[in-house]
């Protein structure tokens, strides 16, 4: 029979999942961190949505830009033009407010879990007998999971989350505003193929790219890292063994072993860069590509300007909310 003590120890005791542990000890951040993720995109894309709207009231048609103004200011306000630009100027303020609050949310969330993991770890060190920190190299681990891999897994519990739901909830906004740009003079069902294919063509060429990408330069990376290892070896056997190499006249050839280390290290180097900057080159090189193709598009369907004017910004965002993948990729 366990003691109360030991009890409310166990109890303590995070579960298998460090992950799922901090989730639950830091639950309402975690949420917080969430509700920015999915509303930020929202209010980011409202001065996109609007753009019809404020186009027909600027030239004095009685159109309501969105509906979702009309829902916040009620139809005879969403009808005048100072109301709508006033709500859209709210909500840019709105969108930037969060972007700030969402900084220091997710920072805190991230230094909060490290010192919660922290303070575990050494609540569990504490208990242990005093012969244990002396058992293989117990103690250099300890060290290692305190100062760095608690950071690794908080980053990871508090980060890799929400930005998976910010990326999505992105996308479906992004995507839904490119619809309705394509749908109010065209039928729905060509309106809905139009975005499935751009949405397809974006994810599959972003995520073969994040995928190439990650997988070269991870060899690259393990090619660097045992090149450095060897320039590493070399340096001490240089220091370790300077006389030696004098006595029997073998400086030279040291240092041209040591030049061959260097030119193998400096070329992994480059193909790391060069590797690590194809996802980039690939989103770039997409929205150079996609608007031309959309400005086509928009002439064979016959849009309005307005339209046009929608579908642009709507195809960058979704780009640029489709290439987030990308960063989930080291988690």
């Amino acid at each position: 029979f366990r003691s109360g003590a030991v009890r409310a120890a166990a109890a303590a005791t995070p579960a298998p999942s460090p992950v799922r542990w901090i989730l639950r000890r830091r639950a309402g951040l975690f949420g917080a961190s969430l509700a920015i993720m999915l509303i930020a995109p929202y209010l980011g894309s409202l001065p996109v949505r609007a753009i019809p709207g404020v186009v027909g009231l600027a030239g004095g048609s009685e159109a309501r830009p969105v509906g979702e103004l009309s829902w916040f200011l009620g139809d005879a306000a969403a009808a005048r033009l100072g109301p709508v630009l006033a709500a859209l100027i709210v909500a840019g303020a709105l969108s930037f407010a969060l972007a700030m609050i969402n900084t220091r949310v997710s920072a805190r969330l991230t230094a909060l879990a490290s010192a919660d993991l922290r303070q575990h770890l050494l609540a569990l060190t504490l208990r242990r007998p005093p012969g244990w920190l002396r058992e293989g190299n117990r103690v250099i681990d300890l060290k290692n999971a305190l100062l760095a891999q608690v950071r690794v897994v908080a980053s990871y519990a508090t980060g890799t989350l929400p930005s998976t739901l910010g990326i999505l909830f992105a996308t479906v906004i992004w995507a839904q505003t490119l619809y309705l740009a394509i749908a109010a003079p065209v039928k729905g069902a060509v309106a809905a193929g139009v975005v499935g294919a751009v949405v397809g063509v974006l994810l599959v060429v972003n995520v073969a790219a994040v995928w190439l990408a990650g997988k070269k330069s991870q060899r690259s990376q393990a090619a660097l890292m045992k090149e450095q290892g060897a320039f590493l070896a070399l340096g001490n056997e240089t220091v370790d063994h300077l006389a030696s190499l004098q006595l029997n006249v073998a400086t030279e050839a040291q240092a041209a072993r040591a030049r061959a280390v260097l030119e193998r290290m400096t070329a992994a180097e480059v193909r790391v860069a060069s590797w690590s900057g194809l996802a980039t080159a690939a989103s770039g090189g997409l929205v150079l590509l996609g608007i031309p193709i959309l400005v086509a598009l928009w002439r064979g369907l016959g849009l309005a300007g307005a339209s046009l004017a929608v579908m642009i910004p709507s195809l960058l965002m979704l780009q640029r909310a489709i290439a987030g993948v990308g960063s989930l990729w080291p988690s």
